[in-house]
């Protein structure tokens, strides 16, 4: 069960990184109705940063789909876990990476690498327990 949710995270990210589209010009926000300018021109909220403070373990995959424990030179994608998860999760997590991302182009990969990464947590925890995941967190309101 764990490799596969394991995966089903990877995926998602993965396709969340490739659908991605970069931000609007100043020229596209002029020609969007008005209602709409206003949330380009406004500043975002301010981010809330966690009010406990969680402990993350780091790895890094290669373009080769090994798993490092320091950052390689050259392209790589970073791994973080949650303290609370095992080391045997976190290795596998690193492999699944590795299986899937080995056969990219190189430029698909190091684009990859750019983005934030992957994140482990387990189910207790939720992807509420990244800080820029913070706003998804389950709040009172939601039971």
């Amino acid at each position: 069960m764990v490799p596969f949710a394991v995966f089903a995270l990877v995926v998602c990210i993965l396709c969340e990184v490739q659908s991605i589209s970069p931000p609007l010009s100043d020229d596209e926000i002029s020609h969007l109705p008005p209602d709409l300018q206003l949330q380009f021109l406004l500043p975002s909220p301010p981010v809330q940063l966690h009010q406990t403070r969680v402990g993350f373990k780091h790895r890094w995959v290669d373009h080769s789909g090994r798993c490092h424990t320091s950052k390689p030179r050259g392209c790589s994608v970073a791994v973080d876990a949650t303290t609370t998860v095992s080391n045997l999760a976190l290795s596998k997590a690193c492999t699944i990476i590795g299986r899937m991302t080995r056969h990219m182009s190189s430029s698909i990969f190091c684009g990859l690498g750019k983005s934030h990464g992957v994140g482990i947590f387990v189910k207790s925890e939720g992807p509420g327990i990244y800080p820029e995941n913070y706003n998804l967190k389950d709040t009172p309101q939601c039971h």
